[in-house]
């Protein structure tokens, strides 16, 4: 058990303060710093482009970032509009959609059922915090790939690996 010695301070100096450790006793055991198996080999890069639809910037800053960082090329826009405007522009070289649920002007289901107008190969993924359960259908939209937020880096990148790679 550590124990505590009195701090020293000193104007201009700082804070000084020592603590004793025991000495330990018993054989020394090296400790596996490997990644767990099932991590090993699991590979969350990759290609392809993306357009990412979210209202809150700093969701779509962070995950924007987060996917170009594993080699995707990130097309971003903040509403549903300014989506529709990407999909004319480079519609062709979008490989997949990701959209929040709940935006103002165009939510996420509008936004799908336009761009399934123009490319009904397009996968979608929607971003949500509510729960899966209650999206099941939207307005018509099957919801076949779900996102929860909040979300982790690596739930993100997994979840687009997944959704590319199938649809290849």
């Amino acid at each position: 058990r550590p124990r505590f010695r009195a701090g020293r301070f000193a104007v201009g100096e700082g804070t000084t303060f020592t603590i004793l450790l025991p000495h330990h006793q018993g054989d020394l055991r090296p400790v596996d710093t490997a990644e767990p198996r099932e991590r090993r080999g699991s590979d969350l890069t990759g290609t392809g482009t993306i357009l990412l639809v979210e209202d809150e910037d700093a969701v779509r800053v962070f995950s924007a970032r987060a996917l170009r960082n594993k080699g995707y090329q990130v097309l971003e826009a903040k509403n549903g509009e300014a989506a529709l405007q990407q999909i004319e522009t480079n519609g062709a070289s979008i490989d997949l959609l990701i959209t929040d649920v709940v935006m103002p002007q165009m939510d996420g289901p509008t936004l799908a059922r336009h761009v399934r107008k123009l490319r009904p190969e397009m996968r979608v993924i929607f971003i949500s915090g509510y729960a899966e359960d209650r999206l099941g259908e939207i307005d018509g939209v099957e919801v076949a790939h779900f996102l929860p937020k909040p979300f982790s880096l690596k739930q993100l990148a997994s979840k687009v690996k997944e959704v590319i790679r199938d649809a290849r």
